[in-house]
């Protein structure tokens, strides 16, 4: 199987062709005619018909056809399940230790606009938190250390809980090492909980969506006041009380259709106070939503934009300065990318698509009632409950989930993305259910990911950029942070 892409520069009016073999996983640079009857194969249509003249294709096919002989672009796929291991080890769990929220954030998946969650008083009890601490370090036996996130709703409302959980943990597994995570809207940062947080080594994530004007359209209280003021005045009080602290939390601020991103990317490059601090952009989920989620052109020229400035600072033609930090992040993506594709070993004939994380196993999610869900980002939905800490793992319902490929094997089978999906079990959701319809409406944006990061693999590669000191780059940049 092949697959025939290209990349077009509208700002130089240059072209780059390119050539993935599917089977062994090569990328080749090509020039405009080889490309023509390359995309003209893969699409099932006469070469010949191409803007070639028929010598040219002559040529090309002889060398497609030697191609061949040493093996690759000829390799039929058959679906091969992908196996689930009962002794699988937790690397990190995330208690949803609340409901409800000081909050009503217009967005939140909690505000009614989502299938299966809505605001509620339910709340973890103790009992059951210490219950998921032990299940935790049950299955995570041969491991030195473990994750624990804390996630609401608000998970600081329930700060006296957090704090007997990590009490827990120092008092009956001090052999283990815990790290603890918690995402918090900075509501309720006072000075006492950013001293806890720091002396427990907390990994601190606080939600701002950038100025004052843009963050309070949809981050407000029950009584439509805006919460940036707040959150702004805790989170100086943290720098001037916890400058160390303070220099390694992170800030995620979730994009919305219709905002100007242009501002958000400046308040942040500009800001005294959070412009050296770690930013962090998610865009708004669809996963279940009941209505879909559009970005429009304006973030696709934003995207398009940054991703230029990004290439030109990797060839030495743009100072450092211009480049948004949170688009840097892309750069770590980029890396990780390449030492994927470079472990690609030869298609075997029987194969299962990439995409769904094994369940409960990179991150198991324990809901306020102790049931259990593959992460805290699918949300409590039945029909991916993988088991409950009074029954243990659902091991069929993990293997359901870890196989969801299945349900849309033939179209996967002949995919060329094959190797390179990153869909998560989440996509496949639509009003509470699995659906094959829902997952493949995703699949056109999986490809679209994939086909960015190999062309920018080659392009680089083309023009001499090593890999390995762009991986020493990211780090040291992070170290500066």
């Amino acid at each position: 199987m092949i697959h025939a892409f290209y990349h077009a520069d509208t700002l130089t009016n240059q072209s780059w062709y390119f050539l993935l073999d599917v089977e062994s996983g090569s990328i080749h640079t090509l020039d405009k005619a080889a490309f023509d009857v390359a995309y003209a194969l893969e699409n099932n249509k006469d070469p010949y018909q191409s803007s070639q003249d028929a010598a040219a294709v002559d040529e090309i096919l002889a060398e497609f056809e030697e191609l061949k002989r040493e093996g690759m672009f000829n390799v039929p796929l058959k679906a091969q399940p992908a196996l689930y291991k009962n002794d699988q080890v937790i690397k990190a769990m995330c208690l949803h230790v609340a409901h409800d929220c000081n909050l009503r954030c217009e967005y939140c998946t909690y505000s009614g606009r989502y299938y299966t969650r809505t605001h509620s008083p339910e709340r973890m009890s103790e009992d059951l938190a210490f219950e998921a601490i032990d299940f935790l370090v049950k299955h995570s036996k041969e491991r030195k250390s473990v994750v624990v996130g804390f996630y609401g709703g608000e998970p600081l409302l329930e700060f006296d809980l957090i704090r007997k959980v990590v009490e827990y943990t120092e008092n009956f597994y001090a052999e283990k090492i815990f790290q603890f995570t918690i995402t918090t809207n900075g509501v309720l940062l006072s000075e006492d909980v950013v001293a806890y947080l720091k002396s427990k080594n907390f990994n601190l994530m606080i939600s701002l969506d950038g100025p004052k004007e843009l963050h309070n359209k949809y981050r407000r209280f029950s009584d439509e006041k805006g919460s940036f003021d707040l959150i702004y005045e805790n989170l100086k009080n943290a720098k001037n009380n916890h400058r160390e602290y303070f220099q390694v939390l992170k800030t995620n601020t979730v994009l919305t259709p219709g905002q100007d991103f242009d501002d958000i990317i400046n308040f942040f490059r500009n800001d005294s106070l959070l412009r050296n601090v770690d930013s962090w952009f998610s865009m708004l989920s669809d996963m279940d939503s009941k209505e879909p989620i559009d970005f429009g052109d304006s973030f696709l020229v934003l995207y398009q934009k940054e991703h230029f400035k990004l290439m030109l600072y990797l060839l030495g033609e743009l100072e450092r300065s211009y480049i948004s930090e949170a688009f840097m992040r892309y750069l770590n993506e980029l890396t990780d990318a390449y030492k994927v594709h470079l472990s690609k070993t030869k298609m075997p004939v029987k194969a299962h698509p990439s995409g769904p994380c094994v369940a409960g196993v990179n991150k198991l999610f324990v809901d306020v009632n102790g049931d259990f869900y593959p992460c805290e980002r699918v949300g409590e939905n039945s029909a991916i409950k993988i088991g409950s800490l009074n029954e243990g793992y659902n091991i069929e319902m993990v293997r359901m989930l870890t196989n969801i490929g299945s349900i849309s094997e033939e179209e996967c089978l002949n995919c060329w993305a094959f190797r390179y999906c990153n869909m998560c079990v989440g996509k496949c959701l639509e009003q509470g259910e699995i659906s094959k319809t829902k997952k493949m409406s995703h699949c056109q944006s999986v490809q679209y990911n994939a086909r960015e990061k190999l062309q920018d693999i080659q392009f680089l590669k083309d023009s001499g950029i090593d890999f390995e000191k762009l991986s020493e780059v990211y780090d040291m940049m992070g170290e500066s942070r």
